[in-house]
């Protein structure tokens, strides 16, 4: 589709927008572009064509320069760059919000809804957000429709933070340190487990304790798995980090590790 580049920049800026205001929505951002909410869900959906004429239209909305609204438009001129980097950055995205593999495993349990409206309302995110993240999903082919029903079809291959970009991978860490402290004070104790130790190791042991952590989180799941009538969706964090800084940290050779396969989750 011609103009795919200024239409991504549209998607990512509305959603920058429900980010900061989870009230926010697409008919907000067309009266703000000036257009027809319409017309502008057409746009984003791929539905309608969007003209030279009207990205430097909206390019003025969104106080981009006319260098960088021709940019947007001369930098999409093929097909084969413009699928390149529509699935550039739905991975980036992917790996780097957490309702993502959240809404993959909503799928699994019995009462789950294929709804846009259900899926926002479940995992408390803007609904700008979970049309997005949906729609990335299928675009992947994460997320597939068969018989009617939404299907995870990522299956047991996760995000594994050691093997993604370091920028996607921090901004998922930092988002998961924020659902960890949301659910410390709005979750029940009985429903969560939150603990922690503090104790000495030596730093060249930690390639040795991250291979336990990774069969730790391997464990825990299997045990889960072990009930067939899931309710919930649960995210597993480990987190082991140096609080002390007594002498210089060692350097080591950053080295491949084999992961437990049946997991979505970071390490």
């Amino acid at each position: 589709m011609r103009n795919q580049g200024f239409i991504e920049k549209l998607r990512t800026e509305m959603l920058e927008r429900a980010k900061r205001n989870p009230n926010y929505s697409l008919r907000a951002y067309a009266r703000y572009l000036e257009i027809e909410a319409s017309s502008l869900s057409q746009i984003l959906s791929g539905k309608r064509p969007l003209t030279d004429t009207m990205c430097h239209r909206l390019g003025k909305r969104l106080n981009l320069s006319e260098s960088e609204v021709q940019d947007l438009i001369t930098g999409t001129s093929t097909a084969t760059a413009n699928s390149y980097k529509t699935i550039e950055k739905d991975l980036f995205e992917v790996i780097s919000d957490w309702f993502h593999f959240a809404i993959l495993e909503l799928t699994h349990l019995p009462h789950f809804k294929p709804s846009e409206d259900w899926i926002s309302q479940t995992l408390g995110i803007s609904q700008l957000e979970s049309k997005a993240a949906i729609q990335r999903l299928f675009r992947l082919q994460m997320l597939v429709e068969k018989d009617g029903r939404w299907v995870d079809n990522l299956g047991d291959a996760g995000n594994e933070g050691n093997r993604v970009p370091s920028e996607a991978y921090a901004r998922y860490q930092r988002q998961i340190l924020m659902k960890s402290l949301e659910a410390m004070d709005n979750t029940p104790y009985e429903e969560r487990v939150q603990t922690s130790s503090t104790f000495t190791m030596s730093n060249s042991d930690i390639l040795k304790l991250k291979r336990v952590m990774l069969k730790c989180v391997h464990q825990i799941k299997k045990a889960a798995q072990e009930t067939k009538a899931h309710d919930e969706v649960y995210q597993l964090s480990l987190s082991l980090f140096p609080v002390s800084k007594t002498k210089a940290t060692n350097q080591f050779q950053l080295i491949k590790i084999d992961h437990p396969s049946d997991n979505k989750w970071n390490d």
